[in-house]
């Protein structure tokens, strides 16, 4: 599976989308690419044998790759534009950068919560988001903030939603 990059033309009433060109090309699965804040870099996740994980290339290239962690997926960066977060085994990990122009210098990615975020499975799903100032983090726990993993028992369903928020909430 390759990245593909396309513009955005036309007016922001009527936006459509442009010419699309293969950004990265490879037969194996490459999924999940995020920009960098000032647009120069992208990271994205790779399952290519001997080189899985999460990696950075410049945008819109040429030039090198560098890689962050074997095992991580789901990046997103800081809005400040000095950090790029990502999840290894449910956690979220942190790991500083600096560019120099062609150059991305990661590094040594650090744990940022030892509590486990919830793992929606396939297709991959983001269960995070950072705020703009990069201070405060939105996630998808497990039940009751645990990393308990646990089996679900039952299922509950709600017939006639809007019947039960019209009992609820009276229409004035």
């Amino acid at each position: 599976m390759s990245i593909w990059i396309t513009s955005i033309e036309g007016g922001p009433d009527h936006p459509r989308l442009g010419q699309r060109k293969p950004f990265l090309e490879t037969p194996f699965i490459t999924i999940l690419p995020t920009f960098s804040p000032d647009g120069r870099w992208i990271a994205y996740t790779s399952g290519e044998p001997g080189r899985t994980g999460l990696w950075v290339r410049p945008f819109p290239g040429p030039g090198g790759q560098w890689q962050i962690d074997s095992t991580a997926r789901f990046a997103l960066w800081s809005r400040n534009g000095h950090e790029l977060f990502f999840i290894v085994d449910g956690r979220l990990k942190v790991a500083g950068y600096t560019t120099k122009g062609d150059s991305f210098v990661a590094g040594k990615p650090q744990v940022w919560s030892e509590k486990r975020l919830l793992d929606l499975g396939s297709p991959p799903a983001f269960t995070y988001d950072l705020s703009p100032d990069s201070n405060r983090i939105a996630a998808v726990m497990y039940p009751n903030g645990t990393a308990d993993d646990k089996p679900i028992t039952h299922v509950s369903l709600l017939l006639n939603f809007f019947d039960e928020l019209r009992r609820r909430v009276p229409a004035r």
